[in-house]
């Protein structure tokens, strides 16, 4: 039971750090890291670059199941990122 509870504080210090707006713009900048909605072979020149992309893929991928992120829900992050990234270079 002891673990189970450690479990839901750990999900719920996830939710609470992601879920503020700056904890939403540093979650998009490690999706762009992480390369979330793109190839990590996209741009590597060697093969230690991709698994350098793909270490750190898993990692946001960890922090997205810790947030309970559906994917319409993910989509719409995404999204916001871009439309973000567009706006800053208007």
């Amino acid at each position: 039971m002891k673990h189970i509870d450690k479990l839901f504080r750990t999900k719920d210090a996830y939710r609470t750090v992601f879920g503020t707006s700056t904890g939403k713009k540093v979650l998009l900048d490690l999706m762009k890291l992480g390369c979330i909605g793109k190839s990590t072979a996209l741009g590597a020149k060697s093969r230690d670059a991709i698994l350098m992309n793909e270490g750190a893929r898993v990692l946001v991928l960890h922090i997205i199941r810790q947030l309970n992120k559906d994917d319409a829900s993910l989509l719409g992050l995404m999204e916001e990122g871009i439309q973000q990234e567009d706006e800053r270079y208007e």
